[in-house]
């Protein structure tokens, strides 16, 4: 691993690559038309990593050195001894299909270096999705005609826009997006042209790269130049997302039995009626409360109906929340469901819907889960005592095993050359 002043990352090792091949007079085509050269690694998808791992794809964590392979990632000590990592000396002592996501072996080089090897894969499973028919809400207008509304009134037709489905290999994306998706989860990329040399890009992601985890979108505006798509500035970008449920699978179960009164009562309830916390990508916290598995709707395929099935079940909680002292200041905060599944093992997060503008700019990155799930979080608990009320306490959850985005739809939208483009990536 280099010193930190000599620290060249991956994005910075594939930039410098891609833009030797070029002239000096190519480069100077390239500044004066004012664009980015954005290159894509064959295995890492998210930018945070691209930024923070080498050239060689590590990073140090702790006394180990990571490096990400094809088949997963590969852990050694940071003393200075480096292990052969060629692809057939991992396969010659470790059946890499065999294995599940997380399952770590043993192995050794030829100069008995040892290391260990974690396989990173992800199971999948689906779930099925209702018609889409004219839906309103505070962001955008799913039309039945295939259009789409913005919010500032624009009216997109159905072909100026691209759809696909979030699953494994979806999109209309590259070789190469399409070969990424699935080595460390979903990476599903659409894009639509203005013109052969302009086009506008989309990408949903969950990746799980073991010591981090992503899930998220990115939109990008790009054009063709000297047979490479650099990043370009366009007028105006719209993208958001309608409530996104994902799954978050913990080790062990998430709440346990609140201690109990002297007359076998619990002194409040199990699950906290809500909890909260700082979103991800706002400067605020977001206040997600309880409902039973019973009551939650896991078969509307549109998860913003369910989230307002749920809230509407919720009214009465919800009101009694937002009546205490200490809940006032959050009455204008985002709002969010979560409930339980397999023995609280599993919860499951429908995150608020919402919507982004920005004007010239290139790319947009947004994130619902970067370990979000995780740390510190300010539960009020139902109490049972006398006078009622909430029973407070910081909770702290350790990082969830895995997530997944299990229902939700994401869009972006953007004008360039005062052309609107659009395109939508739904889950199946």
């Amino acid at each position: 691993m280099a010193s930190a002043e000599n620290f060249i990352s991956l994005r910075q090792h594939l930039c410098e690559q891609g833009l030797r091949e070029f002239t000096d007079a190519e480069l100077a085509e390239i500044i004066r038309d004012s664009l980015e050269y954005e290159p894509e690694d064959s295995l890492i998808v998210d930018p945070y990593m691209t930024a923070v791992l080498n050239e060689d794809r590590e990073v140090q964590v702790g006394t180990k050195i990571c490096r990400f392979v094809n088949e997963g990632m590969v852990a050694y000590e940071a003393d200075g001894r480096k292990p052969e990592l060629a692809p057939e000396l991992i396969e010659a002592q470790v059946r890499t299909n065999t294995l599940t996501h997380g399952q770590s072996v043993k192995i050794v080089d030829s100069k008995g270096v040892s290391a260990e090897f974690v396989k990173i894969d992800y199971a999948r499973r689906t779930t099925v999705i209702d018609d889409i028919g004219n839906e309103p809400n505070d962001n955008v207008t799913y039309n039945y005609d295939g259009s789409i509304t913005l919010t500032n009134g624009v009216r997109i037709p159905a072909n100026m826009i691209c759809r696909t489905t979030y699953r494994k290999g979806g999109g209309n994306g590259s070789w190469l997006a399409k070969g990424v998706s699935g080595l460390f989860g979903k990476n599903v990329t659409i894009t639509n042209n203005y013109d052969k040399k302009h086009r506008m890009k989309l990408r949903m992601y969950e990746q799980d790269y073991i010591i981090y985890r992503a899930v998220g979108m990115t939109v990008r505006m790009q054009a063709r130049k000297l047979g490479i798509w650099w990043r370009k500035k366009a007028q105006e970008f719209r993208y958001g997302w309608s409530a996104i449920e994902c799954e978050y699978n913990f080790p062990k179960p998430t709440f346990q039995d609140p201690p109990k009164m002297p007359n076998g009562q619990p002194q409040y309830a199990k699950y906290p009626t809500g909890m909260t916390k700082k979103f991800p990508f706002a400067n605020s916290e977001i206040v997600l409360f309880h409902i039973p598995l019973a009551e939650y709707d896991i078969t509307t395929g549109d998860v913003n109906k369910a989230m307002s099935i749920g809230m509407k079940k919720l009214t009465s909680a919800i009101q009694s929340w937002f009546n205490k002292s200490e809940n006032k200041g959050l009455s204008k905060n985002p709002r969010g469901l979560f409930t339980t599944r397999d023995e609280d093992k599993k919860i499951v997060v429908i995150f608020p819907q919402g919507e982004e503008v920005d004007y010239r700019t290139g790319r947009e990155v947004v994130r619902w889960d970067k370990q979000w799930f995780s740390g510190n979080f300010t539960l009020g608990f139902g109490s049972n005592l006398a006078g009622g009320g909430f029973h407070y306490k910081k909770v702290s959850f350790s990082p969830s095993k895995d997530v997944s985005i299990i229902r939700g739809r994401v869009y972006g939208a953007v004008k360039y050359n005062d052309q609107w483009r659009a395109c939508v990536i739904e889950t199946n």
